[in-house]
């Protein structure tokens, strides 16, 4: 349940934006890496089918809403990153002078993405579409993806507004394996009570001789594991699917398999490790705990 902070607070910086300009700023001051985004509310790109998507949605270059419900006005931005290619960021304020900007990742890898803030009752979500990569600038777009996001667990996950009710897990075993430059693979377990294990190894493409391994256990945390569990519970379980796939390469290729108590079990694959938003949150979690936990070493 969405439950909006309550009490007064003091202005902060997105409150006091009135045009495209201050917004770009904004964007280029909070994060290094989109130091030439630009936003202008005109929403021309040189795709003229992304102009008709946004104009068919009725989309603005900008919109405010606390969209993550700490009583602090957060802001939704449709621009452009590097190209001509339309870009869409999300810029949280996290309270105490902190912004966050929240990339939405899979849009690197798709076309033409399509945000907008809605509100189921006083509850601010953001619908989200995007498409396949064109081969041709005259193709018509395919394969729509269309997902309706709430922001929680610390990023946007698909929202549910009637969680099933799962259970508790049993037990997690995930694993990602990833190739460019270097080889690295790596497992997580962990189960109800929190013991988890991770064993990971890396080595150069070209020279498997160099292969660096480790193996490690530790008791999570009662904060991080009731995060994971809650996740768990969250997610659609109904609506994953077993496989997902992308055609891009040099992405990871994941493994996920979930058990609960009730006997209920989830296994799926995910090749690039973006089938939903609820599962890239998911191992992004996962993927915290090497650096969050504290681990001992497992001897041989």
């Amino acid at each position: 349940m969405w439950l909006p902070a309550f009490g007064q607070k003091p202005q902060q910086p997105i409150d006091a934006i009135r045009s495209d300009k201050e917004v770009q700023q904004l964007v280029r001051a909070t994060d290094e890496d989109y130091k030439t985004f630009e936003v202008s509310s005109r929403l021309r790109f040189a795709d003229k089918r992304v102009e008709k998507q946004y104009r068919q949605a009725k989309i603005k270059a900008w919109e405010k809403a606390d969209i993550d419900g700490n009583g602090y006005t957060d802001l939704l931005i449709t621009g452009t990153h590097h190209d001509e290619d339309s870009k869409v960021v999300c810029l949280l304020d996290m309270g105490n002078g902190k912004l966050l900007l929240e990339p939405f990742d899979r849009q690197f890898y798709r076309f033409c993405p399509v945000a907008k803030i809605v509100y189921d009752g006083p509850q601010p979500l953001i619908s989200y579409t995007d498409f396949d990569n064109p081969f041709l600038v005259v193709d018509s777009l395919q394969d729509k993806k269309a997902f309706l996001l709430v922001y929680r667990f610390r990023g946007f996950i698909e929202y549910n507004k009637q969680p099933a009710k799962e259970g508790a897990f049993d037990s997690i075993v995930y694993e990602s394996d990833f190739a460019y430059h270097d080889v690295i693979t790596s497992k997580q377990t962990v189960d109800a009570l929190g013991n988890a294990t991770y064993y990971s190894c890396k080595w150069p493409v070209l020279d498997e001789s160099k292969k660096t391994c480790e193996s490690l256990k530790t008791v999570l945390d009662f904060r991080t594991l009731r995060e994971i569990s809650e996740l768990i519970s969250y997610l659609n379980i109904e609506q994953l699917q077993p496989t997902y796939q992308t055609d891009f390469n040099h992405v990871p290729y994941a493994s996920l398999k979930i058990s609960f108590r009730n006997g209920r079990k989830i296994d799926l694959y995910d090749k690039g490790e973006m089938g939903t938003f609820g599962l890239m949150r998911l191992y992004a979690l996962l993927g915290q705990l090497r650096k969050s936990q504290s681990w001992q070493p497992v001897k041989p």
